[in-house]
Parts: structure tokens; C-alpha cells; sequence
């Protein structure tokens, strides 16, 4: 199809979308007898991305992905509230490309609760709920049930110890992680300290489910957060710890996931994954973050990195980088205080490959905002139908990003 075509195409999908979203707009918080609260909120996002793929047989092109929110939260008694997230994602001609940076794992838990509205070679037109729970506070801790969002991770752009709901470091929308349906409790021990329980329902098999604990404290007289965290992990019995703190101004983190598979997956039976890293605000309000990922897991070379992206854990988004090594990096640049420019990057240290990617973030107003940006690939691509690098292989991404709140 032509480029204008798919131009017009797209612009209008987006516009027709967009109108019907801004309909809906109107938050509100209602107030019931006995002081019951009702708040309704939600926002509508339009990426408009254009692909440079480096890929054979994989097309080039553009692509619009629009998402309407619509999120529900009730404090029903002095206990419990609840919370009820829907959402709505349609994609006018949908490319491979994309999927790298977006969200588009499939739906874990009992049911999917979600359904096609239209789906066809140009449009697919998704709507699923991604938050439905239950909250109840009680004396001892609090209790959740039902789909929810878990993370235990302490990096920024490597996070080995998000098993379930992590993002990946190129993804753009990073606002929302995916609900999985859950039942978690959490039990304070003292002022400083907490015990967190989760099991997961991933499926009816057993394989397919999970059951681990998290004990976390402060270390009040150094300010530093420390961390254990054990559990069963689908096909895997994984035990993790986890730091994080300042010195002299300066934010340190760092986690280890140390793993045995007793599964048939692609990779190693035993391995290990770190994170290390560390953030620092600079005079001019340019905050920077960097860190170093070791994933004991990945492939040494190019030659394992097929068996690898066709893995289990890449297509749960427990993985999501198929290498070694890897430094990573970001920037913000409060330049004024309506105006980000951001950049931000990984770099595989045995390919050697990267992706690099500039923005800017431009605030309208507390409710609206704008964004442009895109991601490059540098390093060998694809020749022979055999990866050369695993970075190198990627598409160039082009996008914009409008996003409003109500």
C-alpha cells in the first residue's frame, strides 16, 4: 500500500478514535452515605510510529496504536475498595516492528478478560480489563484478590527480579504495567520492615502458576532498603536479594536473581542475572541514570540468539534481551519546566550493537502532553537470514505521543 495511503489511512482511524474516546471524558468523584468514596478517571494515548525495519520480509511502514482508559476505584467500606480498570487498544495497520516497544505479551492469568472488537489486515481493535481487585485492609496487613499489578524490582531499565510484569528497556508507554491475576498479602513487621506473599495464577497446571515471598527493611540509620526474595517462578525455583539507597547525593541500586529450571526451556538450567546502577540529579536539573545488566541466561554470541527470542521466558516478558552484557543509560533534561529532552540507550558489550534513543516531552497543561522521539540501531543487521547482532537487528522506530487525562 503507499505510504500516503497508509498516511490517510491512519489519520483519520486515529481522529474518528479519538473523538469517540474524548466523548467519555469527565472525571469525577462521588461521595455516598457513610462517607463511601466512587472516583472515575482515565486517559486516552495516541503513538503514531513509523518502522525502518532491518528485517527480510518484514515490511516497513506506519502504524497508529490508540488507547482509551477508563479506570474505576471505590472504597466500599472502612476495610475494602475495589478497583475496575478497562481499557480499549486499537491498532491501524498493525506492523511486526512495533511489537519491541510496545506492550503485547499475552494476557497471563484464569481468563484473559479480554476480546476483539474488529480485527483485520489493517485494524486490530482490542478491549480487556486490566485491573479487577479486591483490597481489604485489615489490622494485621492488607489482602488483594484478583487482577493486579506486582513488581519487586529496584533497577530502572533492567529490573531481574520483575518476573512477572516487567518492562522492557525500549518500551515506551512505561505508565501502566499488565495486571496478572493474583492473591498477595502483605504483613508490616514493625515500622520499617514488610512481608509480601503472592501466588499467581498463570494457568490450571501447576507449572504455570506461582508462589514466592518478599521480606524488605530499612536500615534507617544508613538509609538503605535491603531485600530477600525466594519463591517458585513457573518452571523455576529462584531466589533473589535486593539493595538500594543513596551516598553523597547519589542513588544506588542493585539486585541479583539467582535461578534453577527444572523445565525444558531453551538456555542454561542454572543461572544468574544482576543489576547494578546508579542515578544522579546535576546542577541544571539533568537527572542521569546508568546501569550495568548481567543476564546469565543469554547467549554468549549471535549463533544462540534464535533459540533464545523463541523462548518462554521472552514471550511472558520475564527476559527480554537475548545477550550477555549489556550498559544502559538514560538522561532527562528539565530544559524548561513545561520542556524534557530525554535520551536514553543499551548497549549489548559482546556484539557489539546498541539502540539509542532521543525525545522530547512538551506539557500542555496538568492534563495533556505531548511527546516525539525514536530509537536507532547501531551494529551489524541481518545478512543471510542469520543474526550478526542482537541490537543491530533491530528496527528504527520514529513516533509522537499525545496523551490526556481526565
Amino acid at each position: 500500500m503507499p505510504l500516503a495511503r497508509q498516511l490517510r489511512r491512519c489519520l483519520l482511524r486515529a481522529t474518528a478514535f479519538a473523538l469517540a474516546s474524548a466523548a467519555t471524558a469527565g472525571a469525577f468523584e462521588i461521595t455516598t452515605p457513610g462517607d463511601r468514596t466512587i472516583t472515575i478517571r482515565g486517559y486516552y494515548k495516541n503513538f503514531f510510529l513509523g518502522i525502518d525495519s532491518s528485517i527480510p520480509q518484514v515490511e516497513d511502514g506506519i502504524s497508529d496504536i490508540n488507547r482509551l482508559r477508563l479506570m474505576l476505584d471505590s472504597r466500599i467500606s472502612d476495610r475494602w475498595e475495589v478497583a475496575v480498570h478497562y481499557e480499549q487498544i486499537a491498532e491501524v495497520n498493525p506492523l511486526l516492528g512495533e511489537r519491541l516497544f510496545f506492550e503485547t505479551r499475552d494476557r497471563p492469568g484464569l481468563h484473559s478478560l479480554s476480546w476483539s472488537i474488529q480485527t483485520n489486515d489493517d485494524l486490530s481493535w482490542q478491549q480487556e480489563f486490566d485491573r479487577l481487585y479486591a483490597r481489604g485492609r485489615m489490622d494485621w496487613g492488607d489482602v488483594t484478590i484478583g487482577r493486579q499489578a506486582i513488581g519487586w524490582g529496584v533497577g530502572i531499565i533492567w529490573a531481574p527480579l520483575d518476573l512477572l510484569t516487567g518492562f522492557s528497556p525500549v518500551q515506551i508507554d512505561r505508565e501502566y504495567r499488565l495486571g496478572i491475576d493474583a492473591g498477595r498479602v502483605l504483613v508490616p513487621l514493625g515500622a520499617f520492615s514488610e512481608l509480601d506473599a503472592i501466588y499467581v495464577f498463570y494457568g490450571t497446571s501447576f507449572d504455570d502458576q506461582v508462589s514466592a515471598l518478599r521480606w524488605r527493611t530499612t536500615l534507617v540509620e544508613y538509609g538503605i532498603d535491603v531485600g530477600v526474595v525466594a519463591g517458585k517462578f513457573f518452571e523455576d525455583v529462584v531466589l533473589g536479594a535486593l539493595i538500594a539507597g543513596q551516598y553523597r547525593g547519589v542513588g544506588l541500586h542493585s539486585s541479583i536473581n539467582l535461578t534453577h529450571s527444572y523445565g525444558d526451556d531453551a538456555g542454561p538450567k542454572d543461572f544468574a542475572r544482576l543489576v547494578v546502577g546508579a542515578d544522579y540529579r546535576f546542577a541544571g536539573n539533568v537527572f542521569v541514570v546508568g546501569e550495568y545488566y548481567f543476564n546469565g541466561w543469554g547467549a554468549g554470541s549471535p549463533d544462540g540468539y534464535l533459540s533464545r527470542a523463541t523462548s518462554e521466558r521472552v514471550a511472558r516478558g520475564e527476559i527480554f534481551n537475548l545477550g550477555r552484557q549489556y550498559l544502559g543509560f538514560a538522561v532527562d533534561w528539565e530544559a524548561h519546566p513545561l520542556v524534557h529532552l530525554l535520551g536514553r540507550g543499551q548497549w549489548n558489550l559482546l556484539d557489539p550493537s546498541a539502540q539509542v534513543g532521543p525525545a522530547v516531552t512538551i506539557s500542555l497543561s496538568d492534563e495533556a502532553q505531548l511527546e516525539a522521539g525514536a530509537y536507532f540501531a547501531l551494529g551489524a543487521g541481518i545478512e543471510d537470514l542469520m543474526i550478526q547482532s542482537e541490537l543491530g537487528s533491530a528496527p528504527n522506530l520514529f513516533y509522537t505521543a499525545a496523551k490526556i487525562y481526565f
